[in-house]
């Protein structure tokens, strides 16, 4: 039978299976109720009890949960399996606790005239909730409502909501409604859903709250249908009789329809209908409400087929404003096309996309007193748009073909043989991703059909636009004919603002320069090692943090930790030494850029790859070096490059980079030495391409970059360490950055300049020892401005 948890026995609840099974919960109070899990099989021939439920508590005083219980209604013959009661639930309370976990199961035979539920709060109790229960449909027939979680009660007086309740039902009748979440008159309902995928259905609904006069009332908040198949006469994401009807969704692919509404209250805003699949015959509204707003509601038919007007919103006394709706290459068969249709219907818009079709009327927005304002028709995509006429549309805004020319078809035809565009604004726009104009390119807009006419009076002559955030453009609209609307390409200018995406390249060569410094700090490290705790073989890694301004066109902050580990060898030569060491280096940072105008970037940098380092030291104190290393670049950016617009991209680069460096070490006195020194500095960023979030594909040309450094260290010798300092002058010629968008140059940002910097440092020089330590600060002024620090570790064995 099943397990009791509780005070005791508190529940007692007959099975039988056999040639017949009872079902009949006995009227005692409990603590909690879970466990039970009954099975159904034949006619009903119990006792005449009401509800008939898996779990129940019958006790108003009582404020235990019934929880995870299961009931199946089965039949595997003829006739079918018939319950007659009021109720019928997985789990059932006349008290103040929850029902929740409960599940029902309506197999195929089963024939139920009562109210179904996962579960059901009743009586007069001012707590509770009905939450996570689960019907599950198969088959069979209901001949009265059906619940995931329901709350009823006796003249309103019992308060609960109905929260994340579910139903599913994949065949079988459902006569009157199927709603995931129902209140009968005071409470909320959230968060539940209802996926029908086969079967037939009067009403489907989210949530319903509440679904009677009286009581306190709630809303319908996020509740979801969907629907994939079968037949539904109506459907609704979530409706409430006398509060608000926000947020609820209803989810079409597939099946059959009749009306659609993605909420319907008292004010309804933020609900949303998805179609992408199934037959629709009849009307589909976004948001609907009798004597309140219907605001901010959305429409989004991408397939399937709708034969009737589409509202983005809709109120019979209230305001509709803000609503959407969008078509994207789908037909809209035998009715028109509202945005929004209330006593005030403004700032809706109607999107249509890749060739959508309304066989009647677009109204951007709809009142009885003519209180229609900024309401906007958007044209996208590919392909010709087609509509019967315009009506209350005050902006009307042309997205241009990606691919367009002179030679591209209309962006909207018109069926109607006059259309007034008295007062409109016309916009014309660019996607980022589509080919670029050239000035006296004209492209059409709009035509009325053939022999018909096209009023333009007191309509904007002049459009201008961003192709996406690179390009601007100055277009003249006018009238070619008398049927037809065009553009023409006056002037297109590149935003200058554009350099603050080229400087995320020169940033990133600056992160590869701080690693080719660390490392000639590291060459010279190697160099200054006392010969006599040389052992062949060593492992050093080297550690730099840098805080530093390029001034480019912009000024650079580039905050940035590079590191390199290596092993080293000493080679024995005639006349000096030869060291030899492979190495591993990687790099991260934060970059931020400032233009002039105030445009700023900001991004992150990192660089992995590896390399190797040669030096030859003399014994007459002359030395050579080499560094040749590469690897792998990242990098992204963060701006505001037009109006409030965040412009993203990012991009992954190899790099190549060279050092090669000569210099003569001689001592000065007994305990110290000076080095001069000149390097030479190669370092290559391989072109890239890389696409801004606003679709324009940016190609980043190679960077290079040039520097000689000529400098000179004096060392200080003690008995076990070593202090010394440096004074060196940089010259960068050059390191700039350069790119292009389809056939335009942007802006380039150039990095050339002198620099010059000091260094201080330390380092251990152990008698005989193995380790050595050795740390680095240096300051910058010129072309280059801040400070780097370093710290390095040195084992020989």
């Amino acid at each position: 039978m099943g397990k009791r948890e509780g005070r005791g026995l508190a529940l007692m609840i007959g099975l039988a299976i056999s040639a017949g099974a009872a079902l009949f919960p006995q009227y005692v109070a409990a603590a909690d109720v879970t466990g039970h899990d009954i099975v159904s099989s034949r006619d009903w021939s119990g006792p005449d009890t009401n509800p008939r439920a898996a779990g129940y508590i019958g006790s108003e005083s009582d404020s235990g949960n019934v929880y995870d219980n299961t009931l199946t209604v089965d039949s595997t013959h003829h006739p079918p399996h018939v319950l007659n009661q009021g109720y019928i639930a997985a789990g059932y309370t006349e008290g103040g606790g929850d029902t929740y976990g409960n599940r029902l199961v309506i197999l195929p035979g089963a024939h139920l005239t009562g109210r179904v539920s996962g579960g059901h709060l009743n009586g007069a109790a001012l707590s509770g909730r009905t939450h996570h229960n689960t019907v599950i449909m198969r088959g069979g027939t209901v001949t009265d409502e059906i619940y995931g979680g329901n709350v009823t009660g006796t003249d309103g007086l019992r308060v609960g909501d109905a929260e994340w309740n579910t139903v599913e039902m994949s065949g079988g009748r459902a006569e009157k409604g199927i709603y995931g979440g129902r209140v009968r008159k005071s409470g909320n309902v959230r968060h539940n859903t209802v996926h029908i995928s086969g079967g037939w259905a009067n009403t489907a609904g989210g949530g319903i709250a509440p679904q009677e006069h009286g009581g306190r009332g709630g809303n319908a908040e996020d509740n979801q249908l969907v629907v994939s198949g079968g037949t539904v006469r109506t459907a609704v994401g979530g409706v409430s009789l006398r509060g608000k009807a926000l947020r609820n969704t209803v989810e079409i692919t597939g099946g059959t329809l009749r009306v659609v509404y993605g909420g319907s209250g008292r004010q309804t805003d933020g609900n949303r209908v998805a179609i992408s699949g199934g037959d629709i015959r009849g009307t589909v509204i976004g948001g609907f409400s009798g004597i309140g707003s219907a605001n901010n509601n959305s429409v989004a038919i991408t397939g399937g087929s709708v034969r009737g007007n589409v509202y983005g919103g809709r109120s019979l006394l209230g305001n509709a404003e803000g609503n959407v709706v969008t078509l994207d290459g789908v037909r809209i068969m035998q009715g028109n096309v509202y945005g929004g249709y209330g006593a005030r219907g403004s700032k809706n818009i109607v999107n249509l996309k890749n060739g959508a079709e309304v066989d009647g009327v677009i109204f951007g927005g709809f009142s009885g007193g003519n209180r229609e304002s900024n309401n906007l028709l958007a044209i996208h995509g590919v392909g010709t748009a087609k509509a019967e006429k315009l009506i209350y549309v005050q902006h009307l805004d042309f997205y241009l073909d990606p691919m367009a020319s002179p030679a591209s078809p209309t962006r909207l035809q018109l069926r109607t043989m006059t259309q007034s565009l008295s007062g409109v604004s016309v916009g014309v726009g660019v996607k980022g991703h589509a080919l670029v104009l050239r000035p006296g390119d004209t492209v059409s807009l709009l035509r009325v059909a053939p022999g018909g006419t096209l009023n333009i009076t007191g309509m904007a002559r002049e459009a201008e636009t961003m192709q996406g955030v690179s390009v601007s453009y100055a277009f003249d609209v006018w009238r070619r004919g008398n049927e037809e609307l065009v553009a023409t390409l006056r002037a297109s200018t590149v935003n200058p603002r554009t350099r603050s995406l080229i400087e995320t390249r020169t940033a990133t060569n600056e992160l590869i320069k701080r690693g080719a410094d660390l490392l000639a700090s590291a060459g010279m490290g190697a160099a200054d090692d006392d010969r006599e705790r040389r052992r062949q073989y060593g492992i050093w890694a080297d550690v730099q943090k840098s805080s530093m301004r390029t001034k480019t066109d912009s000024d650079i902050d580039l905050h940035a930790s590079n590191m390199a580990v290596g092993v080293s060898r000493i080679f024995a030569r005639k006349g000096g030494e030869l060291l030899f060491s492979p190495f591993v280096e990687y790099a991260t940072g934060k970059y931020d850029s400032y233009m002039g105008d105030g445009t700023h970037g900001s991004g992150d940098l990192s660089y992995l790859g590896a390399g190797v380092l040669a030096r030859m030291d003399r014994t007459n104190g002359v030395w050579m070096e080499a560094v040749l290393h590469g690897g792998s670049t990242k990098a992204n950016y963060h701006g505001q490059v037009h109006a409030s617009q965040l412009t993203t991209y990012r991009y992954t680069a190899p790099y190549w980079a060279v050092q090669l460096g000569v210099g003569k070490t001689r001592p000065v006195g007994s305990a110290a030495q000076l080095d001069c020194y000149a390097r030479y500095f190669w370092s290559h960023t391989n072109g890239v391409s890389a696409q801004l979030n606003t679709g324009e594909t940016y190609d980043f040309h190679a960077t290079d970059s040039h520097r000689l450094r000529a400098g000179a260290r004096y060392t200080r010798f003690g008995s076990a360490s070593a202090l010394y300092a440096g004074l060196a002058l940089e010259y960068e010629m050059a390191g700039g950055a350069t790119a292009h968008f389809q056939s335009y140059d942007m802006p380039a940002s150039s990095a050339t300049g002198a620099s010059v910097f000091m260094e201080l440092g330390w380092r251990s020089t152990p008698k005989h020892g193995r380790v050595t330590c050795e740390v680095n600060l240096s300051g910058w002024q010129g072309h280059r401005s801040g400070w780097m620090g370093s710290a390095r570790m040195d084992w020989k064995f």
